[in-house]
């Protein structure tokens, strides 16, 4: 007698897909379980529709065998982003967010605010005008899931929470007395800015906030997340890299 593999439904964004044998593909989604796979049978022939669920940037509910290699076994798409997709600059910055998720979600703390945060991100991106400003607010507040957040509260050393500037190497705010001989890498204008980004929840994110940010101070804080990320967790996307290319 045959028996029928349990089948079980998630909610997922596909972060990409991969080439598996002649016609299938490897789907990776990203959801509240965190990142999980999925081997989608005849995708790759012509006018498939289990195509639609191996594209990236696709918001779905799939049906799949509750198995070590789980199989695809029918679902519903949610949410296509093609707002985001047929705008240049929105489908790079979404390609950033995927990417840093796709690498980094065994990293990421609580898969469930993870997952809600990725969601609220890209439909917040589907309608601003502040793209570039939104992946910097993606990045900054990532650092929090990640466990490498840092302190923007108070100096490091003391607890002081006046003249504060910020310190890459450091890993947060260093008071006055405690600057010396430390690079720094924001001043005090500045810091508030990014400090205000990591503390605004992403519902009351509005367009107004991120405007206040001028495009030379975009360029830096952008270095300074690049190279944050490579020092307390050695990493740097190479979507980031085309992103900077394509999108000056």
């Amino acid at each position: 007698m045959k028996m029928h593999k349990e089948l079980k439904k998630i909610e997922g964004i596909v972060l990409k897909s991969l080439d598996y044998k002649e016609n299938a593909q490897i789907a990776y989604f990203y959801g509240h379980i965190g990142r999980f796979s999925l081997h989608v049978r005849g995708s790759k022939k012509i006018g498939a529709k289990s195509s639609a669920f191996c594209e990236t940037l696709t918001l779905a509910e799939v049906s799949c065998t509750d198995s070590e290699f789980s199989s695809f076994s029918g679902g519903e798409i949610l949410d296509s982003y093609n707002v985001i997709k047929n705008d240049f600059v929105k489908i790079q910055v979404a390609m950033c967010m995927l990417d840093k998720v796709y690498h980094l979600s065994d990293s990421i703390t609580d898969h469930e605010i993870g997952y809600k945060f990725l969601k609220d991100c890209l439909n917040y991106l589907k309608t601003t005008n502040c793209p570039k400003l939104l992946l910097i607010f993606f990045e900054i507040k990532l650092t929090y899931l990640l466990g490498i957040n840092p302190e923007f509260k108070k100096c490091i050393y003391c607890g002081s929470s006046s003249e504060l500037s910020f310190s890459i190497t450091e890993g947060g705010c260093l008071c006055h007395t405690h600057q010396y001989e430390t690079l720094i890498d924001l001043d005090k204008y500045e810091l508030s800015l990014l400090k205000a980004l990591y503390y605004t929840k992403i519902a009351e994110l509005t367009d107004e906030l991120l405007k206040e940010i001028s495009d030379e101070l975009i360029t830096k804080y952008n270095q300074l997340i690049d190279k944050y990320y490579q020092k307390y967790i050695e990493y740097l996307p190479n979507s980031k890299k085309i992103y900077y290319t394509l999108c000056k």
